[in-house]
């Protein structure tokens, strides 16, 4: 966790933990740093104790996000994503913001799970995944900015899921 934050802090302040700014290219190219942006994101969520389900479901969440920016925010060329996290006493909330074409992941619709396969459109996968995985999800927009928290909740122990 860069810029020297206290991965253990929890404080009535809530203070954010900012760690990855990356310029990112539209066409998935930039998607071999998932790994450098997900870490810090994992390894505050391990020091604050989420489990291992919780682990894993927080990186299958936040590695889906940061691919659908990296894939259709920016269909022009360059643009930039930020990820940062903070923890609260019963919640781990990451936030991730682009200046991408806006896109609320709340208001999408979900996929069809029950045509046959065959017969299903593509897409909203992700979105089902992300929902299914988080304890809440909440997006909205700010001026010319996408936001979308993904948010664990942390039993009284610290763990979450």
């Amino acid at each position: 966790v860069e810029h020297g934050a206290d991965v253990n802090a929890r404080s009535s302040e809530c203070p954010w933990f900012y760690w990855a700014t990356t310029r990112l290219m539209s066409e998935g190219r930039r998607e071999e740093e998932l790994p450098r942006w997900v870490a810090p994101v994992l390894e505050m969520a391990r020091a604050t104790g989420v489990g291992e389900e919780g682990l894993s479901g927080l990186e299958l969440a936040l590695e889906e996000c940061l691919v659908n920016v990296c894939r259709y925010a920016y269909p022009e060329g360059m643009g930039w994503v930020e990820v940062s996290c903070r923890v609260e006493p019963d919640r781990l909330v990451v936030l991730v913001e682009d200046e991408g074409i806006a896109f609320s992941i709340t208001e999408a619709a979900g996929p069809d799970l029950t045509s046959e396969i065959s017969d299903r459109k593509i897409g909203g996968l992700g979105i089902h995944l992300i929902r299914s995985l988080m304890d809440e999800v909440v997006c909205w927009r700010e001026g010319n900015r996408n936001l979308l928290e993904l948010v664990l909740h942390l039993t009284a122990g610290g763990e979450g899921r």
